[in-house]
């Protein structure tokens, strides 16, 4: 049972697990709220329960997805303009010791809505949409920005929304 609610900064939804995480905090970016997709990013402490004010991704969207490790965060894919159509592959890093943003490989294809996880040196991008849900994942090293094709999800894709 938690036993207090924190207030983020910025309102958002359709953040789709964009998280990313670092020793002592995790890092939120991108989502969408009533003024339209965004890129900010917010710091969430663990040890206070303290919101702080991150560097904002270079692209705005929501429906994207992020995974990390203690030294960087890895956002990928999404959409611009929280449609299909503006579904993006699209790739940055957050830098955690200096919260710098810049770009990174991006994924090979245009798909939102997909969930990421990951470990120490990689992280998983799965599912999600392009024109019809799919099975498809994305393995990112994290130490050399470069990703490929990973094992398919089992089992039939189901679609975002």
């Amino acid at each position: 049972m938690l036993s207090s609610v924190v207030t983020y900064k910025t309102a958002r939804d359709r953040l789709f697990g964009a998280a990313a995480w670092a020793d002592g905090f995790a890092l939120f970016a991108g989502g969408q709220n009533a003024g339209g997709v965004i890129g900010t990013s917010e710091k969430y402490r663990f040890a206070d329960d303290a919101i702080q004010v991150g560097t904002s991704l270079g692209t705005a969207r929501s429906w994207l997805a992020g995974a990390g490790n203690t030294t960087v965060g890895v956002f990928a894919q999404g959409t611009t303009n929280g449609l299909d159509s503006g579904k993006i592959s699209t790739t940055e890093r957050y830098t955690f010791a200096t919260d710098g943003v810049a770009a990174g490989q991006d994924m090979v294809e245009n798909v939102f809505g997909s969930a990421a996880a990951g470990n120490s040196t990689v992280g998983i991008w799965a599912g999600g949409q392009d024109t019809f849900a799919i099975t498809r994942t994305r393995k990112y090293t994290y130490a050399t920005d470069l990703q490929g094709p990973g094992t398919n999800l089992a089992g039939s894709a189901v679609k975002a929304f």
